[in-house]
């Protein structure tokens, strides 16, 4: 055999093992985030049922959404029978200024006064009147329409409820610079909440505000909190876009948050939480792009910081609280499984609670 002939074997071989080498990495890196997905899900639905009803709900939803289970109907459901009891808590409420007023106070308990952002937080709504009780009701509204359940009330609770929010002036604080600084992420799921109900379309204006309130220009001013909001902003409306993980959103519409992303990615890693990071990857996905660099980084990074003694992604102060890292744990999970398909809903319309007559061969209950 010829010298060349040897030297085209050698790289044959070369090229062989390389790949070999390749498929073995990848697949040990699926097998991982395997691993790290099936202990996510054991750790929290182990306790599922014991958790507050919110975080039930939270839960929930997002994973009907990624796999169409209809086991989770049942945490939805009783997040959304809570949200109909509250609702109709604030339906009263609305007869009286002053319990309105107590209410809003009642909720800026909510607030850790200890922490950056709650003392922020806190400070902002003391200052805007019963803004935070208006708020809280529009999203109840948003939440018992999404699920298909709004009209289910014999008094028709929510029907006055979108009454009241229709004769209150959301424009100016949720647009104002100083709110999307401090409340950002929840003040781009009122806008979208606005949509969704029918009472106003802010989503174009509300772009507008962020690029002011957020220019590019002044990313080097920014502290690494400052800079972490702003990406939790962005990351906000991409997930308001597709309604929290119901449907794919249009990219050309978002094209320039997902290049400031990628423009930016070396600061988020460093400077940003896993929460961020997951989002940040799942813009990707919601906008089809799951070929794209920053998912696998995203996707790797959560893998490294996942803590396999406590089967979970601690703060990154290392508290292992399974309340508070219920956020950042199912995004993790949510990123490492992303479907071919979603699942909107889930639709409550038909649950026997809400109205619906028992099927054929169900009976009452004793």
């Amino acid at each position: 055999m010829s010298r060349r002939s040897n030297l085209k074997t050698i790289m044959v071989l070369m090229a062989v093992i390389a790949t070999a080498a390749a498929s073995g990495f990848s697949e040990a890196t699926t097998r991982r985030e395997q691993e790290i997905s099936r202990a996510i899900r054991s750790k929290y639905e182990a306790v599922l049922y014991t958790l507050e009803p919110n975080l039930q709900r939270h839960w929930g939803e997002r994973m009907y959404r990624i796999t169409g289970d209809t086991t989770y109907i049942y945490p939805v459901l009783f997040g959304a029978l809570v949200t109909a009891r509250d609702l109709e808590g604030d339906d009263a409420a609305l007869q009286d200024s002053t319990v309105v007023g107590a209410r809003n106070r009642r909720l800026l308990e909510y607030f850790n006064a200890r922490t950056r952002k709650g003392r922020l937080r806190r400070e902002l709504f003391e200052q805007s009147g019963h803004v935070l009780f208006n708020l809280n009701l529009l999203e109840s509204v948003y939440r018992l329409k999404n699920y298909q359940i709004a009209d289910r009330g014999s008094d028709d609770a929510y029907g006055r409820a979108l009454e009241y929010l229709r004769g209150v002036d959301f424009t100016s604080f949720l647009l104002d610079a100083d709110v999307l600084r401090v409340y950002g992420p929840q003040a781009v799921n009122a806008v979208y909440y606005l949509h969704y109900v029918g009472l106003t379309d802010l989503r174009r204006a509300l772009e507008t505000a962020i690029r002011r309130a957020f220019s590019d220009e002044s990313d080097k001013e920014l502290s690494n909190s400052q800079f972490e909001d702003k990406v939790y902003v962005l990351t906000h409306l991409v997930i308001a876009a597709s309604n929290y993980y119901q449907q794919l959103v249009d990219t050309a519409g978002f094209l320039w948050v997902l290049d400031y992303f990628t423009v930016n990615a070396d600061r988020i890693f460093k400077d940003t939480k896993a929460d961020v990071i997951a989002e940040v990857g799942i813009c990707f996905l919601l906008t089809g792009r799951r070929d794209h660099e920053l998912v696998t980084r995203c996707r790797n990074y959560l893998v490294a910081q996942f803590n396999d003694r406590d089967q979970m992604i601690h703060s990154p102060s290392g508290k292992r609280d399974l309340i508070k890292g219920e956020h950042r744990n199912i995004l993790t999970y949510m990123l490492l499984n992303w479907p071919d398909v979603l699942h909107p809903g889930p639709s409550l319309e038909e649950i026997y609670p809400f109205g619906a007559q028992p099927r054929q061969g169900e009976s009452e209950p004793e």
